[in-house]
């Protein structure tokens, strides 16, 4: 079988949306490996598909080599196929360099896809682990003052792969009164994935925009409210669109704020 191998150097929102590509590459008949930052090792128990490794980047079926080429895609010398797909806003044409306002359309773009075309959750399917969910609740019953059999609002401030995570603190918006706010935040020996029960069974979501937007959209969150805040203001950088995800989004549920 032949092999071919995702350099995908950005965050766990990335590995998510080339979710298409990698299926693409499996139904051309390659092995796919793809490896990952040591914090995501965990991500092959939630999106599980034939032929396809996330891995590691010390691995041992993972080349030494594969990140020292420039050329997109390039063959190593044991034949395996490496495709880079860099966090970027642009792509190189004939006619020059042409931005994106959203840096994934470039991915899809550079794939040879009409971006428009593309639903990334056609191709994100998560396998839940309820176990993980239900002690995170009970964690956050015990320690914090939140009462799940009350309605409650869910925030999110932070972005960014940890222990280097970000924190936007916006203003939220239109918050109802009365109603229990539970913050997530880190907890050590924790996923973002322990999260999707809690969201789900929420009033409303409100966060920056990151990866358990992608996570949530694949899951589904019917009947919650859900305000969706940039990462950074706009006038902050007037020349970048804080959006990261495809038009596939569910933008006409999705509240947004800047």
């Amino acid at each position: 079988m032949k092999k071919a191998l995702i350099n995908q150097p950005a965050g766990l929102g990335d590995i998510l949306l080339i979710q298409p590509m990698v299926d693409d590459l499996l139904n051309r008949g390659y092995e796919v490996f793809h490896p990952v930052a040591d914090v995501y090792s965990y991500l092959h128990e939630y999106i599980q598909k034939d032929n396809y490794h996330l891995v590691k980047s010390d691995d041992e079926r993972v080349p030494d080599d594969y990140n020292d080429h420039v050329m997109n895609p390039h063959t190593l010398s044991d034949g395996t196929e490496v495709y880079t797909l860099r966090f970027s806003d642009y792509i190189e044409t004939p006619q020059g360099i042409q931005y994106f306002p959203e840096p994934v359309k470039a991915k899809y773009i550079r794939w040879g896809w009409n971006h428009e075309d593309i639903d990334y959750r056609d191709n994100l399917k998560i396998i839940r682990n309820e176990k993980r969910e239900n002690d995170l609740k009970e964690h956050l019953e015990k320690n914090h003052d939140i009462n799940f059999d009350k309605d409650y609002i869910v925030i999110n401030r932070q972005y960014g792969t940890p222990p280097d995570s970000k924190k936007r603190e916006m203003e939220l918006f239109d918050l109802p009164p009365d109603v229990q706010c539970l913050e997530m935040e880190y907890i050590e020996g924790t996923r973002l994935f322990d999260w999707i029960d809690i969201i789900k069974n929420a009033k409303e979501f409100h966060t920056v925009n990151t990866a358990i937007v992608y996570i949530m959209e694949s899951v589904g969150l019917e009947g919650v409210r859900k305000v969706q805040y940039g990462r950074r203001l706009l006038r902050d950088n007037p020349d970048h669109d804080w959006l990261l995800m495809s038009k596939s989004s569910d933008r006409d549920v999705w509240e947004y704020i800047n």
